[in-house]
C-alpha cells in the first residue's frame, strides 16, 4: 500500500513537472533539469517518511490483525491479537479480541450441549432398554432362585450345599444388577425439602466409614458452614455422594496405599458447589467425555456396571444442577475430581 503511494506520487510528480519546468526554463537551458533533480529529491525525502509512517503506524498493525483474523477463521476460536493504541485499529483490535473470545466460549458451550443431547437420547434409549431386559430376566431368575433355596434345604451334603450357595450368591448378583437397571430406567420421583448439603455429606461419609476398606483412606473435608439451605432430596443426595465416595475408594485402591480422598464444598454467587476429589488413578482421556453414559466404567470387567454415574447425573439434572468429571491438573498429583454444581436460590 504505502509503495504503491510513492509510485504513484513520484509518476505524478514527473507527469507534470517536467512539462511546467520546460514551460518556466528555456528548454535549451540546464536550469530545468536542475529544477527538475532538485525537486525529486525534496519530494522523494517526504514520501520515505510518510511510508514510514504508514508502515508503522497502519500498514504493519492491520497486516498483524489480518493474521490474528485468518488463524481465527482456520479455527483458532479465542486466538487474540497483542495489537494495543489508543487509535481506531486499537479499539478495533480490542473489539476483535472481545468477539474471538466469547465466540470461543460459544462454541464451548455449544459442544456441551450437545454431549448433553447425545447423552440424553442415549439415557432415553438405556432406559427403554433396561425396563425391557429386567421385566424378562427378572421373573424367571426369581422361579431359579426359589428352586435353588428348595434344593439347599434338602441336600445333606457339604459340597453340594457350597454349590448351591455359589449359585444363590450369583443369582443375588444377578438380581443387584437388575436392580440397579431399574433404579436407572425408572428413578424415584424426588422429595425436596430444605437440606443442608453440609450434613447430607458428613451422614454418607458415615455411612462409607462402615467400609472396612474406606478406613484406610485419609478423608479430608473443607465444607463451608455458610451455606444456605438448598431444595434437595436427602436420598436421592446421600445415593449421589455415597456413589462418588465408593468410587474414589476403588480407584485409589487400584493404585496407591496412601489413598486420600478430599471433599469441599463452597458458593459462588447463586451456585453452591461440591466436589469430590481423590489421588487415584485418574480417568482415561479416551472415558472422560462419556464417562456419565449409561454402562460406561472404569473399573475391570465384572467389578461395576457402569450405571453409577450415569443415575447420579440424572438425580443432578433433576434437582436443576450439573455434574462434571475431570483429571486432577494441581503439580506432582494424579486423581479425579467430580464437581456437583447446584442452584443456591
Amino acid at each position: 500500500m504505502a509503495i504503491s503511494v510513492s509510485i504513484t506520487g513520484l509518476a505524478g510528480f514527473f507527469l507534470f513537472q517536467i512539462p511546467v519546468a520546460i514551460w518556466v526554463f528555456d528548454a535549451g537551458s540546464l536550469q530545468w533539469k536542475k529544477f527538475i533533480v532538485f525537486s525529486a529529491i525534496a519530494g522523494t525525502v517526504p514520501s520515505l517518511m510518510l511510508i514510514l509512517v504508514i508502515v508503522r503506524i497502519l500498514s504493519r498493525p492491520l497486516r498483524e490483525l489480518t493474521e490474528t483474523v485468518l488463524d481465527v477463521a482456520r479455527g483458532n476460536y479465542g486466538a487474540e491479537t497483542e495489537l494495543s493504541s489508543n487509535d481506531e485499529l486499537g479499539v478495533l483490535a480490542s473489539s476483535f479480541n472481545t468477539m474471538s473470545r466469547k465466540m470461543a466460549d460459544d462454541i464451548a458451550r455449544l459442544k456441551e450441549i450437545n454431549q448433553a443431547m447425545i447423552r440424553s437420547e442415549k439415557l432415553a434409549t438405556a432406559g427403554a432398554l433396561a425396563t425391557s431386559v429386567a421385566h424378562e430376566v427378572n421373573n424367571p431368575l426369581a422361579s431359579i432362585s426359589s428352586l435353588v433355596q428348595g434344593l439347599l434345604g434338602k441336600s445333606s451334603e457339604e459340597k453340594e450345599r457350597d454349590t448351591l450357595r455359589i449359585i444363590l450368591t450369583q443369582i443375588t448378583r444377578i438380581s443387584n444388577v437388575l436392580k440397579d437397571l431399574m433404579d436407572f430406567a425408572r428413578p424415584k420421583a424426588a422429595n425436596p425439602s430444605p437440606s443442608n448439603l453440609n450434613e447430607i455429606i458428613q451422614k454418607s461419609l458415615e455411612l462409607a466409614s462402615y467400609d472396612k476398606r474406606f478406613k484406610t483412606l485419609a478423608v479430608v473435608t473443607n465444607l463451608d458452614p455458610s451455606l444456605p439451605l438448598l431444595p434437595l432430596d436427602q436420598d436421592q443426595m446421600q445415593q449421589v455422594i455415597l456413589n462418588l465416595l465408593l468410587n474414589a475408594r476403588d480407584a485409589i485402591e487400584d493404585s496407591s496405599d496412601n489413598g486420600q480422598i478430599v471433599i469441599a464444598t463452597s458458593k459462588n454467587d447463586s451456585i453452591v458447589t461440591a466436589t469430590i476429589s481423590d489421588n487415584g488413578v485418574g480417568i482415561a482421556p479416551e472415558l472422560l467425555t462419556r464417562i456419565f453414559d449409561p454402562f460406561c466404567s472404569t473399573k475391570a470387567s465384572g467389578q461395576g456396571t457402569g450405571l453409577g454415574p450415569s443415575v447420579c447425573h440424572s438425580i443432578i439434572n433433576a434437582h436443576g444442577g450439573r455434574i462434571t468429571a475431570a483429571n486432577r491438573s494441581d503439580n506432582h498429583s494424579r486423581g479425579s475430581v467430580f464437581t456437583i454444581f447446584l442452584p443456591g436460590n
